[in-house]
């Protein structure tokens, strides 16, 4: 396991302490987390978004617009 030794301005730190202290959790927790979300492109998010609806639009069938944008 590796050491990280950080600088942190005075409002940066007291938000990550605040954060901290609202969630239980421990500040290398936090950072941790944080870091292991950059690994995650922006596909991915997508992938975990909740759907609202689902709306073919103009009135096609969702097969006819799934073949059009196949083409």
């Amino acid at each position: 396991m590796k050491q990280l030794l950080i600088k942190l301005n005075d409002e940066e730190y007291k938000t990550l302490e605040e954060y901290c202290k609202k969630t239980g959790r421990t500040k290398s927790a936090v950072i941790r987390y944080q870091i292991s979300k950059l690994n995650q492109g922006p596909t991915t998010e997508l992938l975990k978004r909740k759907i609202e609806r689902i709306s073919p639009g103009k009135g096609q069938l969702i097969s006819e617009l799934i073949r059009e944008m196949r083409v």
